[in-house]
């Protein structure tokens, strides 16, 4: 009886609660006893089974405890169940005790545990309390501060969770507090670029942190907005972590793909662009890929989801790290990509949601001339006719290619950057006055090729350069205000862009050449008379 009683107030998984009202247990007694399950993770559901009935004899401190099978589960205690090898019933009065050794700690195994469990799960018709965590509000680790199963009569009770394993015992009390050891999954977004081009790839990542073991597939969904799936670049890999370099936990590829191992026994780990070396190889354990049974997907829909199977995250550790790559083609101007995570046995829990925003730029082309004004001053007015090619290389790269867009002209004339399904597109800009959308970050050189009838071309690109912010500069010129990019034309011969010598000085040294000769021939004529 003590080796049992010591079991049963250490084991991970059954939780004794008793009400101190009633001095001997008896069908109909108090129900006032109450698990709390403190930590509880947000969303989840748990569950209280009687797995004993309590019998206590006598006065504190002096009491003594007997144990009892709980109506519904004699049968577990038979052969050929499961229940038989871990507990000894004795045939004279019902009595129980624990029959395995415990492990270093003394308590029972939690393998040994998870039948009980089973057995509780394939009876619909077993007694049982339940609770759900409430959503909120969440602490740094996405936990809630407790869950509490009232109203129990007294007993020894198995607790479960649709969180993955069982949870830890507690006793001496009749409002018995447990907490909650399953670490719950973590998910979150990330991607390579802050801003993007239409038409261009992005590559998002899905890190997942490992919860906790046997708590259901992992379906992830994606939701995306003004992007498009690139079905054939999904790729899973997991991650064990390997320690700290730094303070900073660096993680290697389980299937050892971005380490080696030189003679000496060091370890050489790339993350990302960082490369590491390790002395310490004793946290490498490879595991395998998901295969395509343990990896389900649809991508049919948005959103998207893709499902880990539990068979496959049991091969896995908690706080193991599996990241989700793949990439998407920027489609609108908006671009947002959000994920969540659903997992546990049902009903399923659902994760704090994740994002990442893109952005777009876009500027404004305005090609004037300069006309007096009412006032007599010299005014901009728009000037129709001109024509323009964007490009991202320079003229000196012979490789060179025009941007293509799709035009549109309400509210406003636009020109938005094509993706790779658009067929109408056109590369040339017709300016006047124009929106050009749909642009990374990043230089782009802007080419007139042709200028409105009687108006000079300009013989060099205009240089543009959007940053990160979206804001527009045009080199040579600081002058850039709203977004806009502005280019005159001026009437004339063909005249360069910026830094040229113009016509004048041609007119006033003909001129002056023209004069010349008429004095010389005034000058010559009266000398020969």
């Amino acid at each position: 009886m003590k080796q049992f009683r010591k079991w049963i107030c250490l084991a991970l998984a059954l939780v004794l609660t008793f009400a101190l009202a009633a001095p001997v247990f008896a069908a109909g007694g108090s129900n006032g006893g109450s698990i709390t399950i403190r930590n509880a993770v947000s969303g989840a559901t748990y569950n209280a089974y009687r797995i004993f009935d309590l019998v206590k004899v006598g006065e504190a401190p002096n009491t003594a405890f007997s144990y009892t099978v709980a109506a519904g589960w004699e049968k577990f205690f038979e052969a050929p169940q499961e229940g038989e090898k871990y507990f000894e019933i004795d045939p004279t009065n019902g009595y129980v005790k624990w029959k395995l050794e415990l492990d270093d700690k003394g308590n029972a195994r939690t393998e040994d545990l998870n039948i009980a469990r089973a057995y509780a799960e394939s009876k619909p018709d077993l007694p049982v309390w339940t609770v759900k965590a409430a959503k909120g509000p969440l602490n740094k680790d996405g936990k809630t501060v407790k869950a509490t199963i009232e109203n129990l009569p007294e007993g020894y009770y198995l607790v479960t969770t649709n969180n993955g394993t069982l949870c830890a015992l507690g006793t001496a009390d009749p409002n018995v507090v447990v907490e909650e050891k399953n670490p719950a999954p973590v998910i979150k977004k990330q991607a390579d670029v802050s801003n993007v081009t239409l038409g261009k790839n992005v590559h998002f990542a899905i890190p997942v942190v490992m919860g906790a073991a046997n708590s259901g597939d992992y379906v992830i969904s994606d939701t995306m907005t003004g992007l498009k799936l690139n079905e054939g670049s999904i790729r899973v890999q997991a991650y064990r972590a390997v320690g700290a370099i730094n303070g900073k936990q660096v993680r290697t590829a389980i299937e050892q793909k971005n380490f080696t191992v030189d003679q000496n026994g060091d370890v050489t780990v790339t993350v990302g662009s960082q490369t590491y070396t390790l002395r310490d190889t004793t946290a490498f354990q490879p595991q395998v890929s998901p295969t395509a049974t343990q990896m389900k997907q649809n991508t049919v829909d948005n959103p998207w989801t893709l499902t880990l199977t539990n068979e496959y995250l049991n091969q896995l550790q908690p706080d193991d790290l599996i990241v989700v790559t793949y990439c998407a083609e920027a489609t609108g101007t908006t671009i947002r990509n959000e994920v969540s995570l659903e997992y546990g046995t049902a009903p399923v829990i659902l994760t704090p949601t994740d994002h990442v925003d893109i952005a777009t730029f876009d500027f404004k082309l305005l090609k004037y001339h300069m006309v007096k004004g009412t006032d007599g001053q010299d005014v901009e007015e728009t000037l129709n006719g001109a024509e323009f090619q964007l490009y991202t290389q320079s003229k000196t790269d012979s490789s060179r290619q025009p941007i293509s867009f799709v035009q549109t002209t309400t509210p406003e004339v636009t020109y938005t950057v094509a993706t790779t399904e658009q067929i109408k597109t056109v590369s040339t800009i017709t300016a006047g006055q124009v929106k050009i959308v749909g642009l990374a970050a990043g230089k782009y050189y802007l080419e007139e090729i042709k200028a409105p009838e009687g108006y000079n071309k300009l013989l060099n690109d205009v240089e543009i350069t959007i940053d990160d912010t979206g804001k527009v500069t045009i080199k040579g010129n600081d002058a850039v205000t709203s977004n806009q990019v502005k280019i005159e034309n001026k009437q004339g011969t063909e005249l360069p862009s910026t830094g040229g010598i113009g016509t004048t000085i041609f007119y006033v040294v003909g001129g002056l050449l023209m004069t010349a000769a008429v004095v010389l021939l005034i000058t010559k004529k009266r000398a020969a008379r």
